[in-house]
């Protein structure tokens, strides 16, 4: 799971991103997240006292390798994603954070 910032009067941008990746590009969403062997995305939009965050939550069996391969790719639909994550997060996907993935610190099955 990552929690990036949506940037101020950008959170109608992710609602129309959103729909666009579950409408008209759906297909283009589903081959890319296929090329990196992401089994399962869910977001969520978080209001927060910082501002509105974006709450991504991803399954796959290897995370960094996702995230490796998603910021390297320069397939043309991948390209055009992530200049839409920059102009609503800011964040430049196409260079690598050199931070560490989130760390899990608690989990609950029933």
């Amino acid at each position: 799971a990552f929690a990036f910032p949506i940037l101020a009067g950008k959170t109608e941008a992710l609602r129309k991103l959103a729909k666009t990746l579950s409408g008209p590009k759906s297909k283009e969403f589903d081959a890319s997240e296929k090329r990196t062997k992401t089994d399962k995305e869910t977001w969520f939009l978080q209001p927060s006292p910082q501002g509105d965050m974006v709450i991504l939550y991803f399954e796959t069996k290897d995370p960094k390798k996702t995230m490796d391969d998603f910021t390297a790719s320069k397939h043309p639909f991948d390209l055009w994603f992530k200049e839409q994550i920059k102009e609503i997060s800011g964040i430049d996907m196409n260079k690598p954070s050199g931070e560490p993935l989130p760390e899990q610190v608690f989990k609950y099955r029933y």
